[in-house]
């Protein structure tokens, strides 16, 4: 799926293109060419939480290997939580959200440079009364 997506970034010239793998359930390893490059800029991961006996487990060792392909790639890595048993595991409180309290190295939560700005210098029309205000798109 990843070069899928990629793919479909660069044609579209998209000013951003994330995948989130979420609930992270095994180590997973993206095609490099996917990655950057006009493709995926944000790569998201993240453990399961709720409740129930049904909660799937994840590895602290998969959000170091998401945060290493990603800054190989010079794109940004995003680690959301660890979920509900990573979190105990790692004597964590809750489904393991809170970054100040996880290790250094994992607390990565970066967020993608826009590829390009497109600012509106004129008024633009923002509504079917006919209100104008200036507008900018990222």
């Amino acid at each position: 799926f990843a070069p899928l997506l990629a793919d479909t970034a660069r044609r579209w010239g998209a000013a951003a293109a994330f995948l989130s793998i979420e609930p992270q359930l095994e180590s997973v390893r993206l095609p490099p060419e996917a990655l950057g490059n006009g493709g995926i800029t944000w790569l998201i991961t993240g453990g399961e939480s709720g409740n129930g006996s049904r909660i799937r487990p994840y590895r602290p060792e998969w959000a170091a290997e998401i945060i290493e392909q990603a800054r190989a790639a010079g794109i940004a890595p995003f680690v959301k939580q660890f979920g509900n048993i990573a979190a105990k595991e790692m004597g964590l409180r809750g489904k393991g959200d809170d970054p100040a309290t996880w290790p250094a190295e994992l607390a990565v939560q970066e967020f993608p440079l826009p590829r390009r700005v497109l600012v509106a210098t004129a008024p633009v029309k923002a509504s079917r009364k006919g209100r104008t205000l200036p507008m900018a798109l990222l």
